[in-house]
């Protein structure tokens, strides 16, 4: 828990500490959670009942902004199988939200609507009323969101006002269903290719 008289030097290093162990939590969580990506009706997919066209937004921002982005996301299990076109599709996605001190960022219960990479300030992580770590600029949560609709797992809350950018199921859905039909469709092409090529040549 943050506090106590461990002296300056103690609460960095438990701070760091605290930091590393709710980062390991939530990508436990996502690596168990990664197995079970569920398509829900209608989101992305136009051969799926219920389909609507849907946009991605693409949210203008600074090289920094995107490089904080792509480094929050780069080593997390969600995004490693994705194409560079994939992860600049998904940056673009992100959009700002600012929370003000001792605001509930994420609710543990509630149902998660996406994921969160932090860009200024600081936020608590907790499970249940057990203070679990600090997380800071360049690091994300909430990624479950992107999977399934769940309760989410453990609260944050914004130790200071806090700067972040978030990206909801929706947009994350549409956009990797989007490059999964590109790599359909490519991927017909070339059979397309081969089977003229034997039917010509053979």
């Amino acid at each position: 828990m943050e506090g106590g008289g461990g002296g300056r030097t103690n609460s960095s290093n438990n701070s760091r500490q605290g930091s590393g162990s709710a980062r390991k939590m939530i990508n436990r969580r996502a690596i168990r959670a990664s197995a079970f990506v569920v398509d829900e009706p209608g989101e992305g997919d136009p051969t799926k009942p219920g389909y609507k066209a849907y946009t991605p937004p693409v949210i203008p921002k600074s090289d920094v902004a995107k490089q904080l982005i792509y480094n929050a996301i780069r080593n997390n299990v969600l995004f490693k199988a994705c194409s560079s076109e994939e992860l600049k599709d998904l940056i673009d996605a992100f959009s700002t939200k600012t929370c003000l001190k001792n605001e509930i960022v994420i609710q543990e219960g509630a149902q998660g609507d996406g994921f969160y990479v932090l860009s200024n300030g600081s936020v608590n992580v907790y499970e249940a009323t057990e203070f679990k770590g600090t997380l800071h600029p360049g690091m994300g949560f909430g990624e479950i969101a992107l999977l399934y609709s769940c309760p989410r797992t453990a609260t944050v809350r914004a130790r200071e006002e806090c700067d972040l950018w978030f990206m909801d199921r929706r947009a994350f859905r549409a956009i990797m269903a989007r490059h999964k039909r590109k790599r359909l469709t490519m991927k017909l092409m070339l059979l397309e290719k081969v089977r003229i090529y034997l039917l010509f040549n053979y």
